[in-house]
């Protein structure tokens, strides 16, 4: 919901959902949902001109991932630094 929220430019609303679905994801420990909720975050904080945040999701998203990861999830975070990061 967070998602499409921010699609709709609606930047507050989507903030709220985006934090309220990380309080969830979180103690699910699904890594894949935290991921994309991570890269949703940094899709709104540029929305909002928020190019300070960015840096620090993304480091969110390298310590949310277990030692034993997936070789796909350790692909998108190198692509978010790739992309997100070349922003400022």
């Amino acid at each position: 919901m967070g998602e499409v929220l921010r699609e709709q430019n609606d930047l507050e609303s989507a903030e709220r959902y985006l934090q309220k679905g990380f309080e969830i994801g979180k103690s699910l420990t699904r890594s894949d949902w935290l991921l994309d909720g991570y890269v949703s975050l940094i899709r709104l904080k540029l929305g909002q001109g928020d190019m300070d945040a960015v840096p620090g999701l993304i480091e969110a998203i390298r310590r949310s991932l277990p030692e034993q990861t997936f070789t796909w999830h350790r692909f998108k975070l190198s692509r978010c630094k790739c992309r997100f990061g070349s922003r400022r």
